[in-house]
């Protein structure tokens, strides 16, 4: 005959395993369901995106941004605007108004090399070929470019290094000659000191901030716009001006580099993987030592023009002048600050991505690329986005991010002021835009999981969309400072959790030794707490590792196989559930003493505490 409390035990049992069972059914219907895309809730979705993505605390528009969308299998086009476009003229942004690419403008630039390699510009080592071979540089330029102890690999420096970033190069933008930028504490934000932008932002004599006075306080008086940094428009290369004087940084963007940032390389050319604008720089001077023309001329006769960009051209260009697609152009900001409004010259992108564009150019770019119209061969494409090989870096192939997903790719690039062009093959499917804010990376995250989120909910079934929100906040968490709440319970649950697995063997030598009977409620507390600890260390180690391992997937939401880790934390909650009821029966039947109510007391509370945790990040998520 059964006693009252096991007999209360086998009905929670049979309770609990009804509530798994019904678990593992949703999960199985939630992969098998099936929906048709609902194009008016992913426009509403999509509408309120945006609108939170330019307004603050208050409910002010304070910032904007503007998106494109183009999904031809569901036929559905979406182009939305939001805040205001200009600080000086407080217009209304709109889905017509220009505004600066930055970074995404590199794809343009590889775009033209694998054009020329197509063609066989670059000679019978294609990509492979170094800068010594194509001898557009003269050989003493080539000795000075890359140093490592005084000893030159300038001139082993392939195109395909320089296009997926492995060339070793520091970037003329970001790092100086004693590191890179984020070697420097954060107070410097990126920007090492005695980079391009760490003269231009920090100088205390031709600054930002020194401009910023002249210009909106006349301080000093008399002062003019003209005499500070960010005034000035940057020569591309003056190789007579390095001639005479090496450490005239002023006189072009190579010549920064050149001026002391070359003479400690990070390491032997194709070794590893750096982000650096250096090498765009370097492949734009190739492109026009090649052609003839200026960078501008061949985007607009290999690109441009015969994809109709009306509205795109390379900003400060003089051949050809930029007048003719020059249209509104909106602000974007840093420092707080609205810096086309205050006329910040911005013309150390060039070949890195100095480009002005509309949603609808880029959408009409990446598509082509994506399609393979940019190119005789549809081989040009493949060499393009072949990845580098033995080196661990994030997914960088020529000039753009070509990330793997269970059944395609996803291309993507972006820029610093949040602009960002993607296709998912997959899908077909485009998605451009900007949050025009350098200092907003939070913005950029949050709107893009947005979107994703917006087009799942409205039928587009893909693991990565339906987990983007989740994966693009987690990554907003960890490239911040942790709240010390959730890191304080982590590190607590973790000590718990490892302090009990230590104490359990010793009582199970213990109770060998002895005569102690187990009840039910005591032994299935026991069980299920060991269970809901491994599984709890389990998901961390597996989850940690398979993040850790490539960190720039939270980019794109999580694949089929991170989402089928997330059922272990679905797991953790039942066995938590499970924990807490036969623990309130071990202990509403006097089975402990008081130093086991205390053990399985703070192991309970350690364990709803990882899955607040969890709920915090968001991965409580049916796969």
């Amino acid at each position: 005959m059964k006693k009252p409390a096991d007999r209360k035990a086998s009905k929670w049992g049979i309770l609990w395993g009804f509530l798994l069972s019904l678990l593992l059914t949703g999960c199985y219907g939630a992969k098998s369901s099936k929906k048709i895309f609902n194009s008016d809730l992913a426009r509403q979705l999509l509408d309120a995106a945006l609108a939170r993505s330019v307004t603050d605390g208050n409910g002010q528009y304070y910032r904007n941004a503007v998106i494109r969308i183009e999904a031809p299998d569901y036929y559905f086009t979406y182009t939305g605007a939001a805040g205001i476009a200009r600080a000086d003229t407080g217009e209304t942004m709109t889905v017509d108004h220009q505004f600066t690419i930055a970074s995404a403008g590199k794809t343009m630039t590889a775009v033209i090399i694998l054009q020329l390699w197509e063609a066989g510009a670059l000679g019978e080592k294609g990509l492979d070929a170094t800068l010594g071979d194509l001898s557009v540089f003269p050989p003493e330029v080539l000795d000075a470019l890359h140093k490592i102890n005084g000893v030159s690999y300038g001139r082993e420096i392939t195109v395909r290094q320089l296009l997926n970033q492995t060339s070793g190069l520091k970037d003329v933008l970001m790092d100086d000659e004693n590191g890179i930028g984020d070697d420097y504490p954060e107070e410097y934000r990126g920007y090492a000191p005695g980079s391009l932008n760490g003269m231009t932002v920090f100088d205390e004599q031709k600054g930002f901030e020194r401009m910023m006075d002249c210009i909106q306080n006349d301080m000093p008086a008399g002062c003019n716009r003209s005499d500070y940094y960010l005034s000035y428009t940057w020569p591309h290369w003056d190789e007579k001006a390095w001639v005479a004087d090496p450490s005239n940084k002023m006189a072009g963007l190579l010549n920064f580099y050149l001026g002391g940032m070359n003479e400690t390389a990070l390491w032997k050319p194709g070794k590893a993987f750096h982000y650096a604008d250096t090498n765009y720089i370097l492949l734009g001077l190739v492109i026009e030592k090649l052609t003839g023309n200026s960078l501008h001329q061949e985007l607009r006769t290999r690109i441009f023009d015969p994809l109709g960009m009306d509205h795109t051209y390379l900003a400060y260009s003089t051949n050809p002048p930029t007048k003719p697609w020059e249209g509104r152009l909106s602000d974007h900001w840093g420092s707080n600050t609205p810096l086309i409004s205050n006329g910040i010259n911005l013309s150390m992108d060039w070949g890195a991505g100095g480009e002005i564009s509309t949603v609808q150019d880029l959408s009409v770019f990446i598509q082509a690329l994506a399609d393979g119209k940019l190119f005789k061969e549809r081989a040009a494409l493949e060499e393009m986005l072949r990845l580098p090989e033995a080196i661990e870096q994030p997914f960088y192939a020529a000039g753009i991010i070509a990330w793997p997903t269970d059944n395609g790719w996803i291309l993507h690039h972006n820029g610093a002021p949040g602009s960002w062009i993607e296709y998912h093959t997959a899908h077909h499917l485009s998605i451009v835009g900007t949050v025009n804010d350098l200092d907003g990376a939070d913005r950029f995250m949050t709107l893009r999981g947005d979107i994703y989120s917006a087009l799942a909910e409205a039928g587009l079934r893909s693991a990565n969309f339906k987990t983007g929100s989740v994966s693009m906040s987690l990554l907003e968490t960890l490239g911040g400072e942790p709240p010390i709440v959730l890191l304080t319970a982590l590190l607590g649950s973790l000590l718990i959790f490892l302090s009990a697995l230590v104490v359990w063997p010793i009582a199970a030598i213990r109770r060998q030794h002895g005569s102690e009977r187990r009840m039910l409620p005591s032994s299935a507390a026991c069980w299920l707490s060991i269970c809901m600890i491994l599984v709890n260390l389990i998901f961390l180690v597996v989850f940690v590792f398979t993040i850790m391992r490539n960190p720039v997937q939270l980019l794109f939401g999580f694949n089929s196989f991170t989402l089928s880790i997330l059922l272990l934390p679905l797991l953790s909650i039942v066995l938590t559930a499970g924990l807490i009821v036969f623990s309130i029966l071990a202990w509403k039947e006097s089975f402990w003493g008081i130093a086991r109510r205390i053990h399985y007391s703070f192991t309970t509370l350690a364990a709803i505490c990882y899955v607040w945790i969890l709920a915090e990040l968001h991965l409580l998520m049916l796969p």
